[in-house]
């Protein structure tokens, strides 16, 4: 088979072109004998050709790759002083109420730098009405600390968007000494989840210390933390519910086998989980779908599986483990 070279040499103002062949024949074109020209068709046709498309059948076990929090999350607001005398304690009452919290190891807390943010325009623009204010405010002077209040409710439904729920605490009452270097406060407290209902509430005296020289407030600690454990076992310990089930499914509702007994209350949350071992024997835990508690019994409750963009609820059934928040 004759094979051809084309080589067009360019010299000065005109062009050679030559063809060469394996024969050593070749053929010289000049501008006056120009070579013919080259005939492309006027359409192509490309056609493509790649493999089908994978057949993927679609997981019906979907999981939340990561829970917002495994823990029932709390923000602890200022406290707020119904005795119109103890304004500067509150703040510092909260941040005591949050380290207790904290070292129970049973809940998590709302992150301080992110609950200052939203807590800045309460400390700032909020107060709430006080027997001592409604002592001496003219109705001029109502009409503005109703306005202030509102500003709190607003904080307050800000902070439940971001958690699960608050601890209000309020001071009622504050039994000084003589002197003002001690004293005793009433607290009332509760834990509220993010619809406003209440999970849990009580009263605690908590007895305190307070240095007028260096202007140093101390709170007696084993108050703070008798406190705290009340709190705690109030609420069930996720880290040991490993019987919890569900033993049946209507459309969203599904009922799990715990109830008063086990300190299941109206309004707690949890999650569907799916229990897995690696190989090397430890459990690995998947979180299938969010619940909210609404009906508790002696011995079950019943609860409403919560719609998620990233989870199939449909495919929660009967007998699946579930953990409480």
């Amino acid at each position: 088979m004759k094979k051809n070279i084309h080589i067009i040499l360019v010299c000065g103002v005109g062009f050679l072109s030559a063809v060469f062949s394996s024969c050593s024949k070749y053929t010289a074109y000049t501008p006056e004998n120009p070579p013919p020209p080259v005939m492309l068709p006027s359409t192509v046709d490309l056609k493509m050709i790649t493999p089908p498309p994978l057949l993927i059948k679609e997981n019906a076990f979907k999981t939340i790759s990561r829970p917002v929090s495994q823990y029932f999350q709390i923000a602890i607001p200022p406290c707020v002083d119904m005795t119109g005398k103890s304004d500067n304690i509150r703040s510092s009452l909260a941040d005591k109420f949050y380290t207790a919290l904290f070292e129970t190891k049973r809940f998590s807390l709302l992150d301080r730098s992110e609950q200052s943010v939203i807590q800045a325009s309460m400390d700032d623009n909020t107060r709430v009405v006080t027997k001592k204010d409604t002592a001496t405010v003219s109705k001029k002077d109502n009409v503005a600390i109703e306005l202030e209040n509102l500003k709190y409710q607003d904080v307050l439904e800000r902070l439940k968007s971001n958690t699960d729920g608050l601890m209000q605490s309020y001071i009622t009452s504050d039994k000084k000494s003589l002197d003002g270097s001690a004293g005793v406060l009433g607290i009332d407290f509760r834990i509220v989840n993010k619809h406003d209902v209440i999970l849990f509430g009580g009263f605690k005296e908590l007895r305190y210390s307070y240095d007028k020289k260096s202007g140093s407030l101390e709170f007696n600690q084993a108050d703070v933390n008798e406190l705290a454990k009340s709190i705690q076992e109030k609420f069930p310990n996720p880290d040991i519910q490993d019987n919890l089930k569900i033993i049946n499914r209507r459309g969203n509702i599904i009922t799990v086998n715990a109830g008063k007994t086990d300190n299941i209350f109206p309004g707690m949350f949890g999650y569907v989980i799916k229990k897995d071992v690696d190989p090397d024997g430890n459990v690995l835990i998947s979180y299938r779908a969010l619940f909210e508690v609404k009906e508790v019994f002696m011995d079950n409750f019943n609860a409403v599986l919560i719609p998620d963009s990233e989870v199939d609820i449909s495919t929660v059934s009967i007998g699946e483990p579930i953990k409480m928040k």
